[in-house]
């Protein structure tokens, strides 16, 4: 059941593949359009206002994970640069009061219709990081 919440409709659908190999190997394309010099990649967001939020956490996060979760995270990746892109939704924020980091999570729905959640974490300097991307079966 779904409740209520605000939510960015994305014009993009879930990567698709044969094999797990053909989806990383979509995802990968599909950020290193955002790789265009030795900088971090970066993606300008309307929501804070055409500030950078950075790409490059994402990787290290993901691995960190398991096999099955990376492939259930990783086919939401462009529908998630979408909706950091253009989405203008008030995410939930959710402060850290230890470490000063505070994490914005972010609800959109892909063309196809899946449920998903995309964090950004924003650290004490003010800097913006994508954090990750992951289904959700239910919109808190």
């Amino acid at each position: 059941m779904i409740k209520m919440q605000k939510y960015y409709q994305s014009k993009y659908e879930k990567l698709r593949g044969s094999n797990d190999r053909e989806v990383f190997y979509r995802a990968r394309q599909e950020f290193n359009k955002y790789q265009k010099t030795r900088r971090m990649p970066y993606i300008r967001s309307n929501y804070f206002g055409g500030q950078k939020v950075f790409l490059n956490m994402f990787w290290i996060h993901l691995n960190q994970k398991s096999p099955a979760e990376r492939k259930r995270r990783i086919v939401f990746l462009t529908a998630a640069f979408d909706l950091i892109h253009n989405s203008k939704t008030d995410p939930a924020v959710k402060p850290q009061e230890e470490t000063g980091d505070a994490y914005y999570r972010f609800y959109g729905r892909t063309k196809d219709g899946w449920y998903f959640a995309v964090q950004v974490m924003k650290d004490k300097k003010g800097n913006r990081y994508f954090m990750s991307c992951f289904p959700v079966k239910e919109l808190e």
